[in-house]
């Protein structure tokens, strides 16, 4: 049975335990002395940290970044390498008309009432200043479509009654590296000090104000108090390398055969956080998606409507338009909890599949015949279950009804050879519910109260980036409210 979430319903259960931690928490006061300090600690060198990092600086302060692995990266430095964004001087020079306006009404439609109203207004308005600032910091994004380049990244096409369709994702040359390397250079280009293999542990507040006044880490085994004179910034990430918060949260539980992104993702500021009484939102939310598990880039989030799913029996099982989160976990629930996606030649030629085969997924995982019956024998499909699959979903696509509710605009015919198949794994790609935070980064107690000097950004929050509305928005996303965060963490006077 499907568990079912309110936004808040997390926070109500896990409330008294909170403030009891927290309580706990300050009676353990001060440490006697400090092994580190600086201005403003940022947790987490990914794409929000580094910007957090370089705004805090910016604004005059003394920055320190944590980061628990050996390298810095997180998320960013194994994504596709795409950031969205409306009005940008990319778009311009392509002569597309967009608009933080329009971008906002399409955002509206993704998973309303989870995306807050304050953040998409504030994502939308800033996001082509996001892409400047990475292209300011050498990231390159061609003026042409397609990868590198600019994309229709997400569900655009189904929003057209509400919105002008726009491709916002715009595609940095080099992938994942190639975008990771601007934030990096906005770090190294600054002087900022970062500190590798030093896990932080726990948050330090000061019991006698309630303000968050530092962080407990590790280094080569050593315990360390690393002092914030001004703030905290958390930019830790999510939760899809953690088994026990998948289970508690996730509505695929622990039940997936691996997981996509950094290794780093497990959690570690939403439990820092949350010892000190912060409020969660939306923890129910991940981006899931089909992928290949083992293969850090290979998700088809923007192209599974181009093609026909289904599952070892050769039979559809749930229509390709849907959110891929709904696509992910009833291929959790498919016999040996595996898909199949199939195409034609023609699908093939499409930009959206074209621009990720290669790129984001190798040529090797595509499985080429020359007809449905051979594809099947490949694939390990019985022929003729699938030969009458496709059969029946070509007769939908003439008559533009559909058995399971697949749009007409999403209705492909798969009838041109050759034919290709790809073996995909439901996996979850990001946690997209996290801490809730206010407009200017605060992280909030469960009474809408920003717990003092303690600030965070990207996927470690939650309210922002839910049912992913297209490729790039969670980079977006880093850019915009760690700059915020950063900004902010960095005016505050010493305590």
């Amino acid at each position: 049975m499907k568990k079912m979430f309110s936004p808040r319903c997390v926070t109500s259960v896990i409330l008294l335990v909170s403030l009891l931690l927290a309580g706990g928490a300050l009676a353990q006061g001060l440490p006697e002395k400090w092994d580190d300090e600086a201005d403003v600690v940022v947790v987490g060198y990914g794409a929000a940290g580094a910007a957090a990092a370089a705004e805090a600086h910016d604004a005059g302060a003394d920055v320190l970044l944590l980061e628990k692995l050996a390298f810095p990266g997180g998320n960013a430095l194994l994504c596709g390498g795409a950031v969205y964004g409306a009005g940008t001087s990319v778009q311009k020079e392509l002569g597309i008309d967009d608009s933080p306006e329009q971008m906002a009404k399409y955002y509206e439609q993704i998973k309303p009432g989870l995306n807050k109203p304050e953040f998409i207004e504030i994502i939308s308005a800033k996001s082509a200043e996001a892409v400047e600032w990475l292209l300011s910091h050498g990231a390159k994004v061609p003026a042409k479509y397609g990868v590198p380049g600019l994309t229709a990244g997400g569900f655009e096409n189904l929003y057209e009654h509400i919105t002008p369709a726009r491709t916002r994702s715009h595609w940095v040359e080099g992938g994942g590296p190639g975008l990771f390397a601007a934030f990096k250079n906005a770090v190294d280009s600054r002087g900022i000090r970062v500190r590798f293999n030093t896990p932080a542990t726990r948050l330090i507040r000061n019991p006698a104000t309630g303000d968050i006044v530092g962080v407990r880490a590790v280094q080569n085994g050593k315990e360390l108090a690393i002092k914030a004179r001004k703030g905290v910034v958390l930019a830790t990430g999510g939760f899809v390398h953690n088994k026990e918060m998948l289970k508690a949260y996730a509505p695929g539980g622990d039940g997936y055969p691996g997981a996509k992104g950094s290794p780093g993702a497990t959690g570690d500021g939403i439990l820092m956080a949350q010892e000190m009484g912060a409020a969660l939102w939306a923890m129910h939310e991940v981006l899931e998606s089909l992928g290949i598990n083992g293969v850090g880039t290979a998700y088809f989030t923007p192209f599974m409507e181009y093609t026909v799913i289904v599952n070892k029996e050769g039979k559809r099982f749930i229509k390709e338009d849907a959110w891929t989160e709904p696509i992910t976990e009833e291929a959790l629930k498919q016999p040996g909890a595996v898909a199949f996606l199939v195409f034609d030649s023609k699908l093939r030629a499409r930009d959206e599949v074209s621009n990720t085969v290669g790129a984001a997924i190798p040529e090797e995982k595509v499985i080429e015949a020359s007809s449905i019956p051979e594809l099947a024998a490949k694939l390990g499909i019985d022929p003729d279950a699938l030969q009458a699959t496709i059969d029946e979903y070509n007769t939908a696509c003439e008559t533009g009804e559909d058995p399971l509710g697949k749009g007409k605009k999403a209705l492909f015919p798969c009838k041109e050879a050759p034919f290709y198949g790809i073996i995909a794994d439901p996996l979850p790609v990001i946690t997209t519910g996290g801490l809730l935070t206010s407009v200017d980064a605060e992280v909030l107690n469960p009474f809408d109260e920003p717990i003092s000097r303690l600030y965070a950004a990207g996927e470690v929050t939650g309210g922002k980036c839910v049912g992913y509305p297209g490729c790039g928005t969670a980079i977006a996303e880093c850019i915009i409210f760690g700059r915020i965060a950063g900004r902010n963490a960095a005016q505050l006077p010493d305590w």
